[in-house]
């Protein structure tokens, strides 16, 4: 058996579908398995990896085999844990999420984080509820849903704010949505940048997206932000004429987004 197809059977445990080798009455082993210990850097070879109601149960060069399991001889091959893609547009339509789902588990991708859907919060949350309760075999999700972006957005869909109360109104209502983090956009103003920095910290959410043109990214780093998607502003803040070159960056870009930013 391919290394992609051990590594693909793995995953089915791993996310929780109910297969007849994953289920509660049955078990999935791998034998003699090589394993990548990731907290130690060490190889242990000659591994049986026990999967027992979607859990792994055992990992032994001796452990038992439960009766009536489904083993496959991993001789030759790694078991490995599953890859996350930190920055996935995953969530567009009925038939591109199911091709992308498959695409991400036949490359060893069981959790994703989704950057922005253009579907409504609650029809990409869904698709989350789905893979959690194991009816659609796909990837982990951790979703933002909708960017939140200035008055006049980059992208379609987005939420746009202008003022500090917008900022909060919408992340308050992304929460209420249930989404998992804030995703902030090129557009939003510095005064409703900090204002939904504040709410996110309020609703104990964390925010990450690109750094909006009017902060820097020291600032957007100071103020916690997750991640700085693209390493956005990073060369800015390269060169000492950061602040010149900011000024120049926003008078160009009033009424008319960078093209990069539209490179997500």
């Amino acid at each position: 058996m391919r290394t992609s197809a051990i590594r693909f059977l793995l995953m089915l445990a791993a996310v929780g579908v109910p297969t007849s080798a994953s289920s509660a009455s049955s078990s999935l082993v791998f034998t003699h398995a090589t394993v990548i210990d990731v907290r130690t850097g060490h190889v242990l070879r000659d591994q049986s990896v026990v999967i027992t109601g979607g859990r792994i149960t055992a990992l032994s060069p001796r452990a038992e085999i439960p009766a009536n399991a489904q083993v496959v001889d991993a001789t030759d091959k790694f078991v490995i844990p599953g890859f996350w893609d930190m920055h996935a547009h995953a969530l567009w339509s009925t038939d591109q999420i199911k091709r992308m789902f498959d695409l991400f588990l036949a490359n060893g991708i069981t959790s994703i984080r989704d950057m922005r859907s253009p579907l409504p919060v609650s029809e990409t949350l869904g698709w989350r509820t789905k893979i959690a309760n194991g009816t659609v075999l796909g990837p982990r999700i951790f979703a933002a849903g909708k960017l939140v972006d200035g008055p006049k957005p980059v992208w379609p869909g987005s939420v746009a704010v202008g003022s500090e109360e917008e900022a909060r109104e919408a992340v308050d209502m992304l929460n209420e949505d249930g989404v998992d983090f804030i995703k902030v956009y090129s557009r939003l103003p510095r005064v409703a940048y900090f204002a939904v920095v504040a709410a996110a910290k309020m609703d104990g959410l964390s925010f990450v997206g690109h750094v909006p043109i009017y902060v820097s990214a020291s600032e957007a780093s100071e103020a916690g932000q997750g991640s700085i998607e693209h390493l956005s502003e990073i060369l800015f803040a390269c060169s000492r004429s950061e602040s010149d070159l900011r000024k120049q960056l926003v008078a160009a870009a009033i009424g008319v987004e960078r093209d990069r930013v539209r490179k997500e």
